[in-house]
């Protein structure tokens, strides 16, 4: 599987985080938050054959997954 996300997506998680000062940690839980907890419960239910791209994208107030 292949992960293409958006630079909006990239800008929202960005934005997420709240305190930028303490480095990488902030971002490391949000990463796990919003992407790689969401990416598995996406990969359990759609099932992607091998060599999919998958989207990250924005939409409304969260990041989704979209099979291309």
């Amino acid at each position: 599987m292949h992960l293409e996300m958006t630079d909006a997506a990239k800008t929202w998680l960005l934005n997420q985080n709240d305190h930028p000062e303490w480095g990488a940690r902030p971002l490391r839980r949000l990463i796990q938050k919003h992407i790689r907890e969401p990416m598995a419960d996406f990969l359990l239910k759609e099932d992607p054959p091998a060599g999919t791209t998958v989207k990250l994208q924005v939409k409304g107030k969260k990041l989704e997954f979209k099979k291309l």
